[in-house]
């Protein structure tokens, strides 16, 4: 699948050039290697797609995404099968998660697998590999759209993934703004106003109110189903006009600690504050589930 992988000193250049880490370019070419990987061995298909930042990367989101990978699964997930399946070992890189005994369920049908550990040999300037860990999360709260297949792109000249016209399926956009709603009003962290926003500029002329709409109302559902307590006055779309029209003001209920990760936010590229956010969810997003005025 990797025809050719950068070097150390590439690493090094991609960082300065990104005013990025050394240990975060290093990690994220070791997540893509590993996406590339898991389409290889048959994991990722119609039905076990990439969501999250990861997945808006792939229509062209400059937000960069530090640790975590996340995943979508319709059906039953076999852990010991996709332990296997992200395993990688090549003499450029070696992945191994632990087992699946250790993974995180800290919530209900969602499953953390983590720690995978990799050795990335590619990016030494020394002969001793960069160690470090990423997470690949999998969630089975419901994916009811057909999976749309991208093009595995990335902005490292120097990674070649074979075959070029290579594709990743993922969710549906119209179902990943959905989330995006739910998991800013349910959890307040800023990734998903921004991912909701930058949707909103790129695809808003896309998503029609009536399938936005259902496919909000499903993940509301999905949340008071799992979480009954913290949803009890999320349980509508009207219950999501504050949070997404005065962010500034709310905290979502499964946000206990009241740290909305904006420490965490890191961007490839032009950067999409909080104000341009706000303005565009107001424009894009809010008409397609609400009808007002959005202009205060």
């Amino acid at each position: 699948m990797i025809a050719h992988w950068p070097s150390g000193y590439d690493v090094e250049r991609y960082a300065e050039e990104h005013g990025l880490d050394f240990e975060d370019i290093t990690r994220d070419i070791v997540r893509i290697a590993t996406v590339a990987h898991l389409l290889d061995t048959g994991a990722l298909d119609e039905d076990f797609v990439l969501t999250g930042g990861m997945a808006l990367r792939l229509r062209g989101s400059n937000r960069f995404t530090i640790k975590d990978t996340d995943s979508s699964l319709r059906g039953r997930l076999d852990e010991l099968e996709l332990t296997g399946k992200l395993r990688l070992e090549t003499d450029q890189l070696q992945v191994y998660p632990d087992p699946g005994t250790n993974w995180g369920r800290k919530t209900p049908k969602l499953v953390d697998v983590k720690p995978i550990n990799y050795e990335a040999y590619f990016a030494s300037v020394t002969g001793d590999p960069i160690e470090g860990q990423f997470s690949f999360t999998v969630s089975q709260r419901g994916l009811f759209e057909p999976a749309e297949w991208l093009a595995l792109r990335h902005p490292y000249p120097e990674l070649v993934i074979e075959p070029r016209s290579l594709k990743v399926p993922v969710m549906d956009i119209a179902e990943q703004a959905a989330e995006k709603v739910v998991g800013w009003a349910a959890g307040s962290l800023i990734k998903h106003y921004l991912d909701l926003a930058w949707i909103g500029r790129e695809f808003g002329e896309t998503l029609t109110a009536e399938d936005f709409q259902r496919l909000v109302q499903r993940k509301l559902d999905i949340g008071f189903e799992t979480f009954p307590g913290a949803y009890k006055d999320l349980h509508e779309i009207k219950d999501l006009l504050i949070p997404l029209h005065r962010p500034r003001e709310w905290q979502g209920p499964l946000n206990k600690a009241g740290d909305n990760g904006a420490s965490l936010i890191r961007f490839m590229g032009p950067k999409l504050g909080f104000d341009e956010a706000i303005s565009l969810v107001r424009e894009h997003i809010l008409p397609k589930l609400f009808v007002i005025n959005t202009d205060h």
